[in-house]
């Protein structure tokens, strides 16, 4: 049996972490009550939380805030080596990665409500949620905004998304070798995948990479993009263009683009372009 420290309605309104290991001292660790996590002092390259380790799990509910007091906070969140990470509810202000799980393989990894985006001093975050090394977390009406990548999933990782917002100037939600990504709209509303800036708004690259996104709006540079054997599966999805590129291209052996039933092209130069052994195919 491991510590479990639950933070109450009697603690104070702000929590400071002088030492970014300290989730490594507690086994299990909860915020609860609308706290605000901020730091005083803190490495440079350190994530502002962290669970390492099997049987690890820190849980932040009723809107935690993590941001800097006095200076940016470089990364938000992390869930690693077996761990377990929730978050419900809340804000995450950072400069470099909002939360990230890596080797964290429980089906118990969650975001919920959780709004993530750039610290004042940053013209963009660089990426909003990472996945890597089989990782595995659900996203739930969770926006991210000013982000340069809104949601990258790496190496054999999964992600299922429900609904929220996702803006990426480069790319809004990618997939990796390997990795498999989700989407549906929820109760609480569409779901909406944005890029800019000759972005890629939903974008997989490698075999066996995979995105299928069932209701919701697709809109940037180039809505979707299937590289390299990585596979797209769209279902009454609204694409919408800047006008100057195509709105759906599979390129090179075993990539395929499948789009089905009330899926929408709306302002493009062209519609669908398969090359190099790619497949599209329109139902």
């Amino acid at each position: 049996m491991y510590k479990k420290f639950l933070l109450s309605s009697m603690a104070t309104a702000a929590i400071v972490l002088f030492n970014v290991q300290f989730s490594a001292y507690a086994k299990s660790l909860k915020v609860a009550d609308g706290k605000t996590v901020t730091h005083s002092n803190i490495s440079h390259n350190a994530y502002a939380i962290t669970a390492e380790g099997s049987n690890t799990a820190i849980e932040l509910l009723d809107n935690t805030t993590i941001k800097g007091t006095t200076f940016d906070i470089l990364f938000g969140l992390e869930a690693k080596d077996g761990a377990t990470l929730k978050m419900i509810g809340g804000d995450i202000t950072v400069s470099r990665i909002g939360a990230n799980f890596s080797n964290s393989k429980s089906d118990e990894n969650k975001l919920k409500n959780v709004k993530i985006s750039r610290s004042k001093n940053k013209k963009t975050l660089i990426t909003g949620i990472v996945t890597d090394k089989e990782s595995n977390v659900t996203l739930e009406d969770v926006t991210v905004t000013q982000a340069n990548h809104g949601v990258v999933a790496y190496n054999q990782s999964q992600i299922t998304i429900s609904g929220g917002s996702y803006k990426g100037k480069n790319v809004g939600v990618y997939a990796g070798s390997g990795s498999k990504i989700t989407l549906i709209s929820s109760r609480e509303g569409t779901l909406q995948i944005t890029s800019s800036s000759n972005g890629r708004v939903l974008y997989t690259n490698g075999l066996h990479s995979s995105i299928t996104m069932t209701e919701g709006t697709v809109s940037g540079e180039a809505a979707l993009i299937a590289e390299n054997g990585g596979h797209i599966k769209i279902t009454d999805v609204s694409l919408t263009t800047n006008g100057h590129v195509i709105a759906a291209a599979a390129d090179s052996f075993d990539s395929m683009i499948e789009l089905y039933e009330n899926t929408t092209i709306n302002n493009t130069r062209a519609g669908l372009l398969a090359n190099n052994g790619g497949r599209i195919k329109m139902v």
